[in-house]
């Protein structure tokens, strides 16, 4: 299988070292068929996070076990359109309101028959209202 990696879950596992981010990331990683990608926007937001330099020497290290994926032109307008779509349904997530840096994470992983490995609860939010807003742009 296929994932993009948010920074959450990197960070809830390198930092926070939550057990069940780390069985997660273990059982993925353990399959060797798996594929994990990261995004800029992932790599800036996990390594901004680390203040010890060992601990970001690591962490800069491991990205070398992922797969580097752009986001395109076309990612971010398709992210524009949907972010334009959501607010016009009302939804609401990240307190009231949907992080455009999730959304890239979200329309990236998307666009590119990928897995979202992430543990921001709004997910579930999105593919209810990615649903519908791909139904309406079909036709």
């Amino acid at each position: 299988m296929r994932y993009l990696i948010d920074s959450n879950l990197i960070i809830d596992v390198f930092q926070r070292k939550l057990s069940n981010s780390i069985e997660s990331l273990e059982n993925i990683l353990a399959d060797d068929s798996s594929e994990i990608f990261y995004n800029g926007l992932v790599y800036t937001e996990v390594l901004r996070t680390m203040l010890d330099e060992e601990q970001f020497m690591l962490l800069k290290n491991a990205f070398g076990f992922f797969t580097w994926i752009d986001i395109s032109q076309n990612i971010y307008k398709e992210t524009k359109k949907f972010s334009r779509y959501c607010r016009s349904k009302g939804l609401k997530v990240a307190k009231g309101k949907c992080e455009l840096i999730d959304m890239i994470h979200f329309v990236t992983a998307k666009e590119n028959n990928l897995i979202l490995l992430s543990r921001d609860g709004d997910m579930d939010k999105l593919e209810k209202c990615y649903t519908e807003f791909k139904m309406q742009n079909v036709f």
